[in-house]
């Protein structure tokens, strides 16, 4: 005799085989879905800590960077460390802002000192530039950008958060177009030759005419830095 499927079943029997099969198989589809949940988050996490690395490896490639300053204790740590972005080592990272101060340029200390005094402002981030000096011997210059974010019951800050970016490029092509403008200034006030600087109030449109171009050369025209000889 042919056994009877499962529509030919009664109502209460065919329900009760689909309960035994949903039991039977819950497990296995709830241990499916855990392994890939699993496997999900490990892809996430992975790609979450490959890309910290990339971060903190471009961080001290390009010797910036974050810290975090306790204000009230001193304390400070810098990501990434600052033994390792002077070159000094990890191990050699300062803790304490006061550990800082020794390779700061002591032209920069009292800049300093008064950057903290505003780091109690609650107006919004505070800017200093400072420079500190490498294990190779070099004054990096930096430019540090933070602000108090927590405060006492007196007003006072007592936790900091900020950046740190490295500006050396900058700061060294500033001084050597101060440089240069001075050994400018200093050739003209010496040279017996006259020396003028000729400028216009402003731009001349080229399409003139050219005798009104002419006229606008002219009326437009005034003298500046001349030196001494020229002012003769």
């Amino acid at each position: 005799a042919r056994a009877p499927g499962l529509a030919e079943l009664p109502r209460p029997r065919y329900a009760q085989l689909i309960g035994i099969q949903g039991a039977m198989l819950a497990p296995v589809i709830a241990t499916h879905l855990i392994a890939a949940g699993i496997a999900q988050w490990r892809a996430a996490f992975g790609l979450l800590s490959e890309s910290q690395e990339r971060l903190r490896m471009t961080l001290e490639a390009a010797r910036d960077g974050t810290f975090e300053w306790g204000l009230l204790t001193d304390a400070i740590s810098f990501q990434p460390s600052l033994g390792e972005v002077y070159g000094y080592g990890p191990d050699a990272s300062p803790r304490t802002m006061t550990e800082v101060l020794p390779f700061m340029h002591p032209e920069d200390v009292p800049r300093w000192a008064e950057y903290r005094m505003r780091m109690d402002d609650p107006g919004g981030p505070q800017e200093q530039e400072v420079r500190i000096k490498a294990a190779s011997g070099e004054w990096i210059w930096f430019r540090v950008r933070g602000a108090a974010v927590e405060f006492n019951d007196e007003g006072k800050g007592e936790r900091a958060v900020g950046v740190f970016e490295d500006v050396t490029e900058r700061k060294t092509a500033e001084q050597a177009l101060r440089e240069s403008e001075q050994r400018s200034r200093t050739m003209a006030a010496l040279s017996s030759e006259g020396i003028s600087k000729l400028v216009y109030s402003e731009p001349i449109p080229l399409d003139l005419p050219e005798d009104e171009m002419i006229v606008r050369l002219f009326e437009d025209l005034r003298v500046e830095n001349c030196n001494e000889v020229n002012a003769r």
